[in-house]
């Protein structure tokens, strides 16, 4: 996969960027780098239409068939690779796709096309399963649009960007897509009170104001709210398409009328509550009610709330001092808040706890409808918002930009510096000087998490009254040598010294923003509300506790637990890297060719430059090695590498000792002898479900014809006797008609009374055959579809057709060998299925119906011929004594039936 790479692998730096710009002018935006891929965003330079065509993606299905024999580099490969050691249980049971870069580098739009590929290659050949994977699929694609319109927002320099972590989890089972969970992290709730570039949803919402969904809502065109920004014409067209984007998303995912409605009831309560606004009276702050569209707001606030307007401003402008000693008595009282600014930061805090209560409930309802529950593997998707540096930068910024760190970090450790340790022992790369990069990110996130952090959380939580300049001095107080390498003060800035570059932080906002503690009072206030959903949302837990806890209620707090929970999801998966990177242009003739080296070096592409020219990319542990491949299934074994020399010679890939390279730990494969061994593995499970399926298929003609030889000891003397003297009585019979004499009358009307008998026996059967086929008719609706495929087996199986005249028990082994032999055969049919990849192997039940088929069309030929030969059967024909049986009703020889049925017709099944 990654040889034509290897083989042209760059030596220097300029040469890695010669290189990739030759292969951007011939329109190649990804490139192979070891086991990376790099992704380019070409920014329109080139056409990509033709590049993600997803029926010409049919070629990365087979990425790791020893017939293919290279594969070119693509976002498609990527994901095929990890569906590939999903469904043959390579590696780990969980497999993560990770998109890094700065913002607007195209990782989003690159986690998408990973989807739709992995959603493309779903369906499953079984036709009872194909629907119901094809409605999961579309089901997962939807919901990703629906939460997209919630955490997309503009930016200064990208005008879609996503404002979360998400990762998506594909659940797999049998090898076939069964479900999703999509999880979200480090939402950036500050932009909904950010004033402007606000998230989509808000836009879309106001775009189509006019629909009667927003009639009770009370929102205008004509009126201007905090929390939105001017939209001209041809905005309001596209978020009116966006819009019914989103409602069309909802009804796919089954959200009622009601649901709906509560979703935009709690968004429009948010824009009201924006709009609020306070003015400062002696000591204390009120609401303005002479500012008539604070007066609006808050009217609105209370209609859509059901709460008076009392309550709510008793909740914006004053705070519930409630001491938390039980060991001796305490008064509750409230105090004042006396600045318009603490009441505006408040209610802020009110709006951003609402919306992410919104968002999880919606999270929550999302996964309920796609995840499987019961699941054995799973296929992630991780998209980040990307590195950012403005003209201006806050604590949004330094939050982005802590959670680029830290995964960068993660990358540097769990790929480079692993990769390049384990080949430095093997003796597969020289013995560098030591990778001092690990302890470079170390110093840095401890740095910034000691210094910087902890200064702003304790000034946050301090009773104290702190500013800017109290925290610019403390923290230059604290700082040394060791940490100036990092983190600097400069004039009102912090400045530090990312992986990406130097950004500077305003701290003018950071001790307000950084204050996300929640009233606590807010659950008292909205108990009393008569809308059920505001209700449910805000009663359901204490926003500032957890398990009885209390919750760390700083954001640069929450921020550093969510990041801890994201690597460790991270750490239980095997990884695959995408490294996004964006070019630009110094003029209409020339690259920026110093960014693009900056953005490789950032990426920590050029530090992959050494593992990428190892000609062995695959390696195995020798146990892992040896109980993937080894035909013999031992617990112990005394020497694991002569072990795994001795599996590659059974599998005759001994051959070319340059591909393989056993080191003290680990052992090292070429790519072609890697493929070459999962090639001869499918192989040898493939000949093992054969050898299954005759083993079993033997062992049931064998325990057919004990039960059968356990049956005729037990009864075959009784029906001699019993059939011997049925033929006496018949020929008794015979003799004493024979000497009656009926009149001619009385023989006329017994045959009239006959007929009109037969007639209505005729009727009768004929109403009992319709009744006990509409029976049979519901009985089948009511059955499941596995059942159903059972029945298909069932009915083609030989040992089905038995005599009319079978007695019962014979009858009951026959049908209960039927059944098991069915499901066995049902079982094979799909083990097959999931080993042939090929599908050029007719199944089973093919086979079956095409020689029950055969059987019939030659049953009726010899029937026909023998009627024409022997117009009457001889005496000591076999079937004339049958059929002189079922003349007389009277029992027959199973002897000779049974002989010929078990032998001319069980031996079908085992053919």
């Amino acid at each position: 996969m990654y040889r034509k790479f290897v083989r042209r692998q760059p030596e220097t730096i300029l040469t890695v960027v010669d290189y990739l710009l030759e292969r951007l002018e011939r329109g190649h935006i990804y490139t192979w780098v070891g086991t990376l891929l790099l992704a380019i965003n070409p920014s329109g330079e080139i056409t990509t239409k033709d590049i993600y065509d997803l029926s010409q993606a049919h070629e990365y299905d087979n990425v790791c068939d020893v017939s293919c024999k290279e594969v070119s580099p693509h976002i498609f490969a990527v994901a095929a690779r990890a569906h590939y050691r999903i469904v043959q249980g390579l590696g780990k049971p969980s497999q993560v796709i990770v998109l890094n870069g700065e913002t607007g580098t195209g990782k989003t739009f690159n986690a998408w096309k990973a989807l739709e590929f992995l959603t493309r290659n779903a369906s499953p050949e079984a036709l009872e399963t194909r629907d119901v994977v094809c409605g999961i699929v579309r089901r997962i694609s939807v919901a990703c649009r629906l939460i997209s319109a919630f955490t997309t927002a503009p930016t200064e320099i990208n005008k879609v960007s996503s404002r979360h972590v998400q990762l998506v989890w594909l659940e797999y089972k049998m090898g076939s897509i069964c479900g999703a969970t999509i999880s979200s992290y480090l939402l950036e709730r500050d932009r909904v009170t950010k004033g402007c570039c606000n998230f989509q949803i808000f836009s879309q919402m106001m775009s189509a104001v006019g629909n009667v969904t927003f009639a009770d809502f009370k929102l205008s065109m004509n009126m201007r709210y905090f929390m939105m920004s001017d939209l001209d014409s041809l905005k309001v067209r596209r978020f009116c398409d966006d819009f019914r984007e989103t409602i069309r998303a909802m009804d796919m995912l089954g959200f009622t009328v009601s649901q709906k409605k509560d979703v935009f009831f709690i968004l429009s309560l948010l824009i009201h509550m924006g709009n609020i606004q306070f003015v400062e009276e002696d000591d204390r702050c009120k609401i303005d009610t002479n500012d008539h569209q604070s007066r609006e707001a808050l009217k609105n606030t209370c209609r859509l709330a059901c709460i008076k307007e009392e309550d709510i401003a008793e909740l914006l402008t004053s705070t519930l001092i409630n001491p938390q000693n039980t060991r001796r008595r305490h008064t509750i009282c409230r105090r004042n808040l006396n600045t318009t600014n603490a009441c505006r930061y408040r209610l802020h805090s009110i709006i951003r706890h609402l919306y992410d209560l919104l968002f999880n409930w919606l999270i929550n309802f999302v996964n309920t409808i796609l995840s499987a529950r019961l699941y054995s593997e799973r296929l992630g998707i991780l998209d980040i918002f990307g590195f950012e540096c403005f003209d201006s930068n806050g604590i949004e910024q330094l939050c982005i930009n802590f959670v680029n760190e830290r995964l960068q970090q993660y990358f540097v450790e769990n790929y480079l510096v692993s990769c390049r340790n384990d080949l430095q022992k093997e003796g597969l790369i020289d013995d560098e000087a030591s990778f001092t990069i690990v302890q470079l990110y170390e110093d840095r996130i401890s740095t910034i998490e000691k210094y910087l952090f902890t200064a702003i959380n304790d000034m946050c939580l301090s009773t104290v009254s702190n500013s800017s300049s109290t925290l610019i001095r403390q923290v230059n107080a604290k700082n040394c040598p060791a940490t100036r390498r990092f983190l600097n003060v400069r004039k009102e800035n912090f400045v530090i010294q990312h992986y990406c570059g130097t950004v500077q932080y305003s701290a003018y906002d950071l001790l307000s923003k950084n204050t996300d503690k929640i009233p606590d009072e807010i659950t008292i206030t909205f108990s009393v509300s008569t809308n059920k959903f505001l209700h449910s949302l805000i009663t359901k837990n204490n926003p500032n506790q957890i398990n009885g806890k209390a919750k760390k209620p700083t954001m640069l707090s929450k921020l550093r637990c969510n990041v801890d929970l994201l690597i460790q999801e991270l750490n239980k998966c095997d990884t695959h890297y995408v490294r996004c990177i964006k070019l630009q242009r110094l003029n209409s003739h020339e690259w920026d060719r110093d960014n693009l080296r900056k953005q490789l070096a950032n990426t920590g592409i050029l530090d992959a430059l050494p593992l990428a020219r190892c000609k062995y990319p695959v390696h195995f542990i020798y146990w892992d090695f040896f109980k993937r491949y080894s035909r013999k299934r031992i617990e112990t074994c005394s020497n694991l590498r002569i072990a795994c020399k001795n599996i590659l010679e059974s599998f005759s890939l001994n051959d070319d000792n340059s591909s393989v390279h056993y080191g003290k730990r680990l052992i090292f494969l070429k790519e072609s002898i890697f493929l070459r061994l999962e090639a001869a593995r499918r192989r040898y499970h493939a000949e093992c479900v054969w050898k299954i399926e005759s083993f079993w298929l033997k062992y049931s003609k064998y325990l057919f014809a004990q039960n059968y030889t356990q049956y005729m000891e037990e009864n075959i003397t009784d029906d001699i006797r019993e059939i011997v003297s049925t033929n006496i009585q018949n020929e008794l019979i015979e003799e004493s008609q024979s000497e009656l004499k009926i009149d001619a009358s009385v023989s006329g009307m017994n045959c009239c009374a006959e007929q009109h008998e037969s007639q209505n026996i005729k009727e009768t059967s004929e109403n009992t055959e319709n009744d006990i086929q509409a029976i049979v008719q519901k009985n089948l609706r009511e059955q499941s579809q596995f059942e159903r495929s059972l029945l298909e087996y069932e009915r083609i199986i030989p040992i089905q057709d038995c005599p009319r005249f079978m007695s019962g028990k014979y009858v009951e082994i026959l049908t209960t060998v039927a059944k098991k032999t069915a499901y066995i055969l049902h079982w094979l049919d799909g083990v097959n299925k999931a080993k042939d990849t090929k599908k050029n192997k007719p199944s089973i039940l093919e086979l079956l119906q095409e020689e029950y088929n055969n059987d019939q069309s030659d049953s009726s030929n010899s029937c026909e011929n023998i009627k024409l030969q022997n117009p009457k059967p001889l005496d000591d024909d076999k079937f004339h004594v049958q059929n002189k049986c079922e003349e007389n009703r009277g029992y027959y020889n199973e002897a000779s039936s049974i002989n010929n049925m078990i032998y001319c017709t069980v031996p079908v099944i085992f053919t």
